[in-house]
């Protein structure tokens, strides 16, 4: 998958700040528990793409990552697309990348998927 390493409060504090512009009305408990039962709604909202989404990546040997970053000894992140069919179909364009990349302030990487992290939870 390509995408960002990401904590969970991050997620789900960003995820929080894109449903509330996008939803004036809803209210501040709704609005974190559908931004922790689904982030990747808010995301895909906000920057117009059909693919982002979440899921555990297995670190790779010498690859630092912070500690908050880490779930259960995998990192969280924040993918772009995965090597699934029907991801890849979705991918978004380069210009939505670079927009993304710009708000994460870091560039994308390739990880190795570990399972999705709803699958965890």
């Amino acid at each position: 998958m390509y995408g960002y390493a990401i904590s969970q409060k991050w997620l789900d504090d960003t995820a929080r700040s894109f449903l509330a512009e996008l939803h004036p009305d809803l209210s501040e408990t709704k609005a974190r528990t559908n931004a922790r039962a689904n982030p990747s709604y808010s995301f895909n909202k906000t920057f117009h793409t059909q693919s982002l989404s979440t899921a555990y990546a297995i670190l790779p040997p010498g690859h630092a990552v912070p500690a908050e970053f880490i779930v259960d000894g995998f990192a969280l992140v924040l993918y772009i697309f995965n090597d699934q069919p029907d991801s890849y179909r979705r991918r978004p364009t380069q210009t939505q990348v670079d927009e993304l990349t710009r708000f994460m302030g870091r560039e994308p990487q390739w990880w190795v998927d570990a399972m999705p992290a709803s699958f965890c939870r």
